[in-house]
């Protein structure tokens, strides 16, 4: 019944439903954003798990090295400003 008659979907052909431009904009970055979130994991894992992704990141990464003779607990007492117990 509802289908039939032009009156009662007079409302519904209004500007009252039709999408505006600001809601057109909000739908277009909820867009984005959902198909970014989706996306970027499966980017990141195909990129990353590159061999020469992985050659080149490990030739970039360098570990913290301590001297023999040095105390790593020294250095973690005065990066977080305490005075070290005893020194080098």
């Amino acid at each position: 019944m509802l289908f039939h008659s032009k009156r009662l979907l007079g409302f519904f052909d209004s500007q009252y439903n039709r999408p505006g431009p600001l809601r057109k904009l909000h739908k277009q970055k909820g867009l984005v954003w959902i198909w970014t979130i989706f996306t970027l994991p499966t980017f990141l894992v195909l990129v990353g798990n590159h061999p020469d992704v992985q050659e080149w990141f490990i030739k970039q990464y360098k570990p913290v090295e301590y001297p023999p003779q040095s105390d790593p607990s020294i250095i973690y007492n005065i990066f977080h400003g305490r005075t070290p117990r005893k020194s080098a």
